[in-house]
């Protein structure tokens, strides 16, 4: 809870508080509600309240204690346009008074002019005037929920950091009353939060029963009674408020997915990985998440690398398809008690890496032949020495698709419909020549056919 300013007896404070707040106010004057270092428990919805404590000492009770909703000018529990529209009005003719021209202003804004402008209600920090400032505060307002108030006398207050392990000790109940008497029993009266802990009936000392009601996301502070009483004497029944102290909570991340082709390096920004992690709960989400570490290779011999502009590239492995990942670490920047306390937490990159064809591999061939006589080659002793591919395309089939019609030296070469290749050598010619043919296999990518070919 933040105070706005402002003191106390008599006085008033300003208090924003978020939803379900529990705001603490000890009072030293032992006159306050008869009992020293008595406290006034204040439990605010969302919003910019006011505390005002008005009194002198005295007897007990002489200090009034109220609270409420700037803004609230009918007590409905809520500020509205028109609320916010006052205050403005308000605000300006402090400053500059009534006239003509701030006339028309008002009544642009809704204001009726033939009423005094100031309002108690729009006069947050209780000082006779609308400020600037009060009108900033009944604007924060505007269709904000009411406050409820509950009074606590002499309660005893402890704080104790959420998700405590059990058996924590949170301290020990101190009766106010029967102070310094002997033999006497510590009991917790059942209802509130009294499940939450245990305590000690002969020394009143206080520890956690139930870890899991220590959650600060789901309940800021915990409520109950403690009945002290001596043994055949009078008892005393003590208030006691645990507040929990929130404290970070480690990221909550998750797996990411990404594709690439094979062969084919991936490039993606860091902020993708982290777009569907979470940096703990609800309250924790205005934290601001980086990755703070990956792995350089990937499970299956991948790299992955910084670009050091907020990106990464992955490699996949060569000639590789299939399944490989990474991990990287996120981590925010939340705090514990006000300390920082950053947390991380691993997440899995998942890449799936489609298969590509690869064009196959030819081997080059010798074959021998007379002066003017053509020479029948088969397929299957060109192909012999070739491979469809890496390793994994070892299962595709490959042909002969076609042939250079032109051998090096001017001879002929053609692929006949058996299969078979004839080479002609030139009319008389002694020596060595060559010719091309077009290797081609059947392989697919992805599902579908895609036959590649090399000469």
């Amino acid at each position: 809870v933040d105070a706005l300013g402002g003191a106390f007896n008599p006085g008033s404070i300003g208090l924003r508080a978020a939803a379900g707040a529990a705001v603490d106010a000890v009072f030293a004057d032992p006159n306050f509600n008869s009992g020293e270092g008595s406290l006034a428990l204040f439990e605010l919805t969302a919003g910019d309240f006011v505390v005002e404590v008005v009194g002198e000492g005295g007897s007990a009770g002489d200090f009034r204690v109220s609270v409420f909703l700037p803004g609230d000018r009918n007590s409905d529990g809520r500020v509205d346009v028109g609320d916010t529209a006052a205050a403005m009005a308000a605000a300006i003719d402090q400053t500059i008074g009534l006239n003509a021209v701030s006339a028309r202003m008002y009544r642009s804004l809704g204001v009726n002019t033939s009423t005094p402008l100031y309002n108690a209600a729009l006069d947050a920090d209780c000082d006779g005037e609308v400020s600037a400032i009060d009108a900033e505060v009944v604007a924060h307002n505007a269709s904000s929920p009411g406050a409820t108030f509950a009074l606590a006398p002499n309660a005893a207050m402890f704080s104790l950091p959420e998700n405590s392990a059990l058996g924590t000790i949170l301290g020990t109940v101190e009766p106010r009353q029967l102070a310094g008497a002997a033999n006497l029993q510590f009991l917790l009266t059942p209802g509130g939060d009294s499940d939450a802990v245990a305590i000690d009936a002969a020394s009143g000392e206080l520890t956690v029963a139930d870890p899991a009601r220590l959650d600060f996301e789901v309940q800021p502070q915990l409520a109950f009674t403690v009945n002290v009483t001596q043994t055949g004497g009078a008892g005393e029944t003590i208030p006691v408020r645990v507040n929990l102290l929130d404290v970070n909570e480690v990221p909550t991340v998750v797996a990411d997915a990404l594709t690439t082709a094979e062969d084919v390096p991936l490039t993606f920004d860091l902020a993708n990985l982290l777009a569907n992690d979470l940096t703990g709960p609800v309250q924790e989400q205005g934290q601001t998440l980086n990755v703070t570490r990956f792995d350089a290779n990937s499970t299956a011999g991948g790299t992955v690398v910084d670009n050091l502009d907020g990106t990464l590239t992955y490699s996949p492995p060569s000639n590789f398809n299939g399944a490989d990942s990474f991990t990287y670490t996120a981590t925010d920047d939340g705090k514990t008690a006000e300390v920082s306390d950053p947390l991380a937490a691993d997440a899995t990159v998942s890449i799936t890496v489609t298969s590509v064809n690869d064009a196959p591999i030819g081997g080059a061939d010798a074959d021998t032949t007379i002066v003017n006589v053509p020479r029948i080659l088969q397929s299957s002793t060109l192909l012999a020495n070739d491979v469809t591919g890496p390793p994994d395309e070892s299962s595709q089939t490959k042909k002969v698709q076609s042939v250079s019609p032109d051998s090096a030296q001017g001879g002929m070469v053609t692929l006949n419909p058996a299969g078979t290749i004839t080479y002609f050598p030139p009319t008389d010619f002694i020596g060595e020549d060559t010719f091309e043919y077009e290797l081609r296999d059947n392989g697919q990518t992805n599902g579908v056919d895609d036959p590649q070919s090399t000469q």
